[in-house]
């Protein structure tokens, strides 16, 4: 959707869901498909990726319990976050703005 690393979908719903709560892989994958309503299926090797580079950038830690791997938010991932919900608001904003616009021209 955006190229150069402007708005990343995936990442936003990540750090939102682990906000909430530690969570294991597939348990994210299970909520993101049932709270985006069945509108987005992440691919488990993207999200594994994508916790592995969290992990490593230092956004998020992990732990193991009961033979499942858990994701936890850091402070960083935090910080992320709150760019990320910024960011999004600001291109619905602008969003919202052109379609605005453009059903009072008509």
């Amino acid at each position: 959707m955006f190229k150069n690393n402007q708005f990343n979908r995936l990442e936003l719903l990540l750090l939102s869901l682990l906000y909430q709560k530690d969570l294991e892989c597939f348990e994210i994958c299970k909520l993101i498909n049932i709270q985006s309503k069945e509108s987005f299926h992440p691919k488990n090797a993207i999200l594994f990726t994508t916790l592995y580079h969290f992990e490593n950038s230092r956004l998020l830690s992990s732990y193991e319990s009961e033979g499942l791997l858990y994701y936890h938010l850091e402070e960083a991932g935090r910080v992320r976050l709150d760019m990320l919900k910024r960011e999004y608001h600001h291109i619905v904003s602008g969003i919202n703005h052109i379609l605005d616009y453009s059903s009072t021209k008509r």
